[in-house]
């Protein structure tokens, strides 16, 4: 670099000497200067810069940077500013060439979620195909590349040499958390920002700051000094549920892009699913868009996180899609909520939260999922704020049952004063302290263990199944600091180990986990019992030696791909407490030999009859649903209403067959007031069956459509099947019926119960009226029932999904709901993937509607009518894959289908498959130009075509059976 670009860009009070040739190198470690180079004199809290100058100049300085004039030789350029740190900041970026100019800056700063949203951020821009860097608490890394972190952001200097490397190794996109350390420190002045995203604010780093005004002013210098000076267009991106996010906004109006739960917010879920220990699920309302969202994350903390990187990646112009894609492929973030997984039944949790906000967010998030018991390992840090300790005391007693106070970088601090200090804050919540075998008995309280290695076995020892473990405070982190020693521990590590070492615990909560009688078993599916101890009480059910713990019993199904019988042995080889087989079974090894096991005829039906026993034990609402056509989206809106007010359970993805509804209903805990769940079938008998095993009170009969002919053969016989579904429904229950599908009187007169219609018709129980839509985005429409009007809103467009609607208002109705949970439950509803989704591609101009889940003519018609509605500008295209299983007539089918294409508005049919032609003769028949319709038998050449077709503000729509996999275009054509 040379002298005169430094004179020209950097701000001094005063120059003298030299002020032109070039340097090679910058420092504030006089250790570190080399010939020719620029020291900066910093005065740090350990040491003042200015005392080494003259080493710096024995060691070849050319130039000096200082605060307050010093006597330096001649020939010797002197350079006076006001701040050493700010001077510093600016010549590391001006001697690295301005590298924040050639790259994609998001800072994210706050106390909590920093990490996390900068991890989930960097998934959703690799998803949508950039060059990443990130650089945070857990390291610096790109392309390959990784750096361990000495600091969560570093020094000035450092910060842009890393810049600089990833900018010349063809990163785009840097994500950052910006530490109000180093925004005090000024480490990254000098920095041109595209983003900044503010998560939260509370009470941390109160040993350097001192008071919380000094601390949010640090953090706020993003906003008020960093992002201003930036030379790009920026962005700010704010948490306005918190009130200093609400503060950062004044006065940056035009540039804000906030985020939350408040209804203000610019982005904003419209449906949150937070409760389940297996991740959460959402749909998420921007201004252009809705993204469908599923992670396996957990609860509210990571509701807020993926929120703050869906508005950053919104405002940086990211696709929804990618957006989308980008937090679902996020499965992990060490050391935040991760995940332990053991055989025991234990949530086993290791978390970050080394604040009170932190720990108590973490805690509550916890208490709110089906868990019996919270075990708490935690301690506070030596050397750093004390004000903190009691306050975290007092969340881990309040939230935990059991707190377990530990160790945590005592430092220079003797470990037992930093454990006192938390008690004064247990102190107050009248929790005592408990000996091992009183928390193991049930007894709540907290124990001491200031061997923090000793403290996460302790945890183990004390947890059984069912339970929550949280090691919390270190999270990623792989080292303890004692005195002046750090030394390796991971707790991920000693958690691991500690659990792969517990005992087998048979102490199992019968109220919140699985608990049946073996012969309770055996009687129901006349089965034979070898080697069963008396009074077997089964724990589990698995179908999968891959996931099954030691307590289960493993049922050995039979598929068309799967024997389970060639698994038996792997399975007591895993320590499971028996087998359910059938008789083609070969029990003569030594490891199965003297094994329980249980004998029956049909192993699927004995999984059905476990799950309908299981069932039984719960006194709550079943409701069951069943039709050719939207099952899934009807399940989906019945169960958000009813989340409204308790816990529900549901079935996900297609677990509605013989093998998929017992294992959802085997998932029923204590604190479920009800199930939803979806009876899917190939073959006539199959809906009796399922409806036998769930036992509903409640039943809806979407609609009969033509699917599943190649089974079936015709509607009457579809008709029938579904009814089947009447025959399990006693006097006190009720159906829930389309009044207007053709086959409404036949179900109608096959019923016992009670009968509540709904439609579009005047003489509907319940039916909708005035219905409008906004573009894809939403459909606004009036309910009218016995209970009288209401307006609703759901997320989707078209008449099947108000029909939908229709069926789960019908149900709530009839359960008693009001209609404030009716309207917010339909608000917040949410589809699984490929259903009606809303892709805007921004890059090149059109809109995909991505229906490609399944398809029979019915839904195809439905999705054919809703784009022809609601696509308001260009060209409608439709992209068609086959319909499947529809028998013999299913070349009629697909021309009936083109016929209604070009009966209607569409500019150009893309057919796939065995059926495409059909489609596209029964277009040219109804009147479409040939030379506007298309046969492939391939997706690469269909998507190649469907690139050079299309143009901007077209819209596209994507449909076909599930065997067609239509989403394979839409990866094609992005």
């Amino acid at each position: 670099m040379r002298l005169l670009e430094l004179k020209k860009s950097l701000i001094y009070d005063s120059w003298t000497g030299p002020s032109d040739g070039e340097v090679a190198g910058v420092s504030h470690n006089s250790l570190k200067i080399r010939e020719n180079s620029i020291f900066v004199a910093i005065s740090g809290y350990n040491a003042d810069g200015h005392d080494y100058i003259s080493d710096a100049l024995q060691k070849g300085a050319r130039v000096i940077v200082s605060e307050k004039y010093v006597q330096l030789p001649f020939g010797i350029t002197s350079i006076i500013t006001k701040d050493s740190r700010v001077a510093l900041a600016e010549i590391a970026s001006i001697f690295y060439g301005h590298p924040s100019k050639d790259l994609t800056i998001t800072g994210i700063t706050g106390t909590n979620g920093k990490t996390s949203t900068s991890l989930l951020l960097e998934s959703i821009l690799k998803a949508a195909g950039f060059e990443t860097g990130v650089i945070g608490t857990i390291g610096y890394r790109y392309k390959g590349h990784f750096l361990p972190a000495l600091n969560t952001t570093p020094d000035a200097l450092e910060f842009q040499k890393l810049l600089r490397m990833m900018a010349d190794d063809g990163v785009t996109h840097v994500v950052m958390e910006v530490s109000s350390h180093a925004l005090s420190l000024h480490r990254v002045d000098g920095t041109s920002f595209d983003a900044a995203v503010f998560t939260n604010f509370s009470q941390d780093h109160l040993d350097y700051h001192k008071t919380m005004d000094a601390y949010f002013l640090s953090k706020k210098i993003l906003f008020t000094h960093i992002l201003p000076e930036s030379s790009k267009d920026t962005i700010t991106v704010i948490n306005i549920d918190d009130p200093k996010g609400v503060e950062i906004c004044r006065g940056n109006k035009d540039k804000n892009i906030t985020f939350g739960l408040n209804e203000n917010a610019l982005v904003r879920p419209v449906y949150t699913d937070i409760l389940s220990s297996h991740g959460l699920s959402c749909r998420i309302k921007t201004p252009d868009a809705y993204i469908s969202v599923r992670s396996n994350l957990l609860g509210k903390i990571n509701l807020y996180n993926i929120l703050a990187a869906a508005s950053a990646a919104w405002g940086l112009g990211v696709p929804a899609d990618a957006i989308s894609k980008g937090i679902e492929n996020l499965s992990n973030i060490p050391g935040r909520l991760e995940k332990i997984e053991n055989q025991h039944d234990i949530l086993a949790l290791v978390d970050y939260a080394h604040t009170p906000d932190a720990l108590q967010n973490v805690l509550s998030l916890i208490a709110n999922l089906n868990i019996k018991r919270v075990i708490c390992v935690f301690g506070c840090g030596g050397d750093r704020d004390v004000l903190k300790r009691p306050l975290m005391g007092k969340a881990a007693a309040e939230l935990s049952d059991i707190a377990i106070i530990t160790s945590d970088n005592s430092r220079s601090e003797d470990p037992d004063i930093i454990i006192r200090h938390i008690i004064d804050g247990i102190s107050k919540t009248g929790k005592n302290i408990i000996s091992p075998d009183d928390a193991i008995a049930g007894q709540t309280g907290y124990l001491i263990e200031s061997d923090r290695k000793q403290a996460i076995k302790l945890g183990v020892k004390i947890a059984c199944a069912g339970d929550a473990l949280l090691i919390a405070g270190k999270g990623h982190e792989d080292y303890q600091i004692t005195g002046n020693k750090r030394i390796y521990f991971d707790d991920r590590e000693e958690l691991k180990k500690a659990l792969s070492e517990k005992s087998y615990n048979d102490t199992y909560h019968e109220d919140v986990l699985f608990a049946l009688r073996l012969d309770d078993i055996a009687r129901a599916v006349n089965g034979l019992m070898l080697n069963i101890p008396k009074d077997c009480i089964v724990n589990g059910i698995s179908t999968d030696t891959r996931s099954i713990c030691r307590k289960d019993w493993f049922v050995a199904l039979q598929g068309e791909n799967c024997n389970g019988n060639s698994f038996i042995e792997t399975a007591f080889k895993k320590g499971v407490s028996g087998v359910i087989v059938d008789d083609t079974a070969d029990l003569s090894s030594s490891a199965v030999k003297f094994s329980p096991v249980l004998k029956v005829k049909d192993t699927t039906m004995a999984l059905g009859e476990i799950a309908r026993l299981w069932r039984i034990k719960f006194n709550i609402s079943v409701i069951a649903i069943t039709g050719s056509n939207g099952k899934t989206t009807t399940k989906e809106m019945v169960y958000s209403i009813l989340n409204t007010r308790f816990s529900t359970l549901k079935n996900e993805g297609n677990l509605n067959n013989l093998i998929g509804l017992p294992k959802t209903l085997l998932k029923l805990v204590k604190n479920h007031r009800a199930a939803v769940v979806e009876l899917g079938m190939n073959h006539a008998g199959e809906i009796q069956r399922l409806a036998a095993i769930c036992k509903p009170c409640i039943g809806i009969i979407t609609n009969i459509q033509a699917a599943h002919l190649k089974g079936l053969k015709s509607l009457d016989n579809i008709a029938k099947a579904k009814s089947e579904l009447l025959t399990e429904m006693g006097h006190d229950d009720t159906m829930i019926l389309n009044r207007d599908d053709p086959y409404f009187e036949m179900l109608s007169e096959l019923c016992k119960c009670r009968i509540v219609s709904f439609g579009l018709s005047d003489d509907a129980d319940v039916q909708g009226v005035d219905i409008t839509s906004n573009d894809f985005n939403n459909s606004h429409f009036t309910i009218r029932s016995k209970k009288g009007s209401f307006g609703v809103v759901i997320p989707l467009v078209g008449e099947h999904f108000v029909l939908n609607a229709l069926a789960a208002s019908a149900t709530a109705l009839t359960m008693g709901f009001n209609i404030s949970e009716i309207q917010e439950g339909l608000l917040n509803s949410i589809l699984p993937p490929f259903r009606m989704e809303v892709i805007r591609l921004k890059n090149k101009g059109y809109t995909v509607i991505n229906d490609s889940y399944n398809a029979n003519p019915g839904s195809m018609r439905a999705a054919l009518n809703t784009v022809e509605n609601s696509a308001k500008t260009g060209r409608i295209i439709a992209v068609l894959g086959s319909m499947l299983e529809l028998g013999n007539d299913s070349r009629s089918f697909h021309k009936d289908i083109g016929r209604d294409i070009a009966r209607g508005r569409w500019d150009i049919l893309l057919g796939l498959g065995k059926y495409a032609s059909d489609y596209c003769d029964g277009a040219v028949a109804e009147g479409m130009n040939g030379n506007d319709t298309y046969v492939f038998t391939d997706h690469t050449t269909l998507a190649k075509k469907l690139t050079e077709l299309v143009k901007p503000e077209d819209t596209v729509l994507l449909k076909g059976s599930r065997g067609m996999k239509m989403e394979q275009v839409l990866e094609l054509i992005r």
